[in-house]
């Protein structure tokens, strides 16, 4: 795809990563769809994309359900049969998850019409330009940060155990796609700490773990998660939460054993790789079994 400027092409970008959740719902997706909610996310971008010029907070403010429909093809209506002939419309499986879309949107436009800015490409490119500021160099960990503090959406801080355990999954991925894509030629996108980022907080990177075997599950936790070949759900709460845990320790654990070994590798390159072994034509594609979680919109 073209863009106009930066600014248009960081909007994008950030509205992919905001919206890249739904993972719990991949079952019922690929049934439907037969895409996954990663795949979902991204045809209905490029769609939005496609669809409109705008992206701005007029428009996200007025993001509604048939917009959900129109860009994602998600039907969050389900038939229901009265009698013979006769059937009715009542909200499905689906209709969670559309209404979690649609909500995150419009809370994002509502926060940028009330910090007068027009998208999130504005938004993020003029906090840059406030970290760039008498020559500093621009921050990763302040960008992410910035992002949470405004955009409810981005933000991604859980209790477990009385103790709060940050994770910003969504922002960290986009400010990892922002350096990737712009560093080389803007100064702004050029993160002194990218290094120090974590690997993926969402469901695909424990699965592959425990599948390569460096995570292991206990046999409750692990039927629980294997249980979602069938469409189980695994609730929200402590064993959730321990899962996307444990996989960010367990990487970072092994970029440090890596780089005392004389291979510099940092956490969050290391999550791409292994992530990218159970995309299409990877090794372990189709061989992984994914927690499904449906609430929250963390992933």
């Amino acid at each position: 795809m073209r863009f106009d400027d930066v600014q248009s092409e960081v909007t994008f970008l950030a509205l992919y990563h905001l919206l890249d959740f739904g993972s719990g719902y991949n079952h019922v997706l690929q049934q439907r769809n037969l895409r996954d909610a990663h795949e979902t996310i991204q045809f209905g971008c490029i769609g939005m994309r496609l669809g409109t010029d705008r992206m701005d907070h007029h428009w996200m403010k007025a993001f509604s359900n048939y917009s959900v429909h129109n860009f994602f093809g998600i039907d969050c209506m389900d038939e229901h049969e009265l009698s013979p002939g006769i059937s009715i419309s009542k909200p499905g499986i689906l209709h969670p998850l559309t209404r979690s879309l649609r909500a995150v949107v419009n809370a994002t436009g509502a926060a940028l019409e009330a910090l007068s800015q027009r998208s999130l490409g504005q938004n993020i490119e003029e906090h840059l330009e406030g970290q760039c500021a008498d020559g500093r160099t621009p921050s990763a960990a302040a960008l992410i940060t910035h992002l949470a503090q405004q955009f409810s959406g981005f933000e991604d801080v859980e209790s477990y155990e009385g103790v709060q355990v940050t994770f910003m999954r969504k922002a960290q991925a986009l400010v990892l796609d922002l350096h990737a894509r712009f560093a080389s030629r803007d100064p702004r996108f050029a993160f002194s700490d990218i290094h120090a980022l974590t690997g993926d907080s969402g469901s695909l990177l424990p699965a592959i773990l425990r599948t390569m075997g460096i995570l292991t599950y206990s046999p409750e936790l692990g039927a629980a998660v294997d249980a979602a070949t069938a469409g189980v759900e695994l609730p929200a709460g402590p064993h959730e939460l321990a899962l996307r845990a444990a996989a960010v320790t367990a990487v970072d654990t092994l970029a440090r054993a890596s780089a005392a070994a004389g291979h510099l590798v940092s956490a969050s390159q290391l999550s791409c790789f292994l992530l990218a072994q159970a995309e299409s034509g990877g090794p372990l594609c189709g061989k992984v079994v994914r927690h499904l979680t449906r609430t929250g919109v963390a992933y």
